[in-house]
């Protein structure tokens, strides 16, 4: 039979012994931390660089003009969203038709929806929807994930 330990009294758990694991918690602790705050830094340098696009970028009106549907995954856990293929005219006369790099599923468009086009005269190929998904969504989702883990790192360095 095992032994039976009363509160407050070492004991054998595994290869450890749970007086022995403090150490480990706090390296966890501090690697919660270090991952929320990388996190958080890229969260901070996407922003900067959609900020930095959309300061420098030309704006036009362009046109949804087919909505693909695109999967991802495999097995029962594929899923599948519709992204809209823009069209667009470049105030030079070119052009341009891009695919959106965000997607949903019912349609966030119709075809044959009037959109804004954010894009950069040197390379309007890298043109962008003016909208939040498109704009901000990494950032916002690099943000949440980087405060809840840091905050669990906090919580853990402070606990120990």
């Amino acid at each position: 039979m095992p032994p039976v330990f009363k509160a407050g009294e070492r004991g054998y758990v595994g290869i450890f012994f749970m007086s022995d694991m403090q150490p480990a918690k706090n390296i966890s602790s501090y690697l919660f931390l270090l991952l929320g705050a990388g996190l958080l830094a890229a969260a901070f340098f996407n922003y900067k660089s959609t900020a930095a696009m959309i300061a420098r970028a030309e704006r036009v009106s362009g046109e949804v003009v087919e909505l693909e549907l695109r999967g991802g995954g495999a097995g029962s856990r594929r899923s599948y969203a519709y992204y809209p293929k823009i069209k667009f005219t470049t105030p030079a006369g070119q052009q341009m038709v891009f695919s959106s790099s965000s997607g949903a599923k019912p349609p966030a468009y119709k075809v044959g929806e009037k959109v804004e086009v954010y894009y950069n005269a040197d390379d309007p190929g890298g043109a962008m929807v003016n909208s939040f998904m498109s704009l901000w969504m990494i950032s916002v989702i690099l943000a949440v994930f980087g405060l809840v883990i840091f905050a669990v790192g906090i919580k853990g360095v402070r606990g120990s």
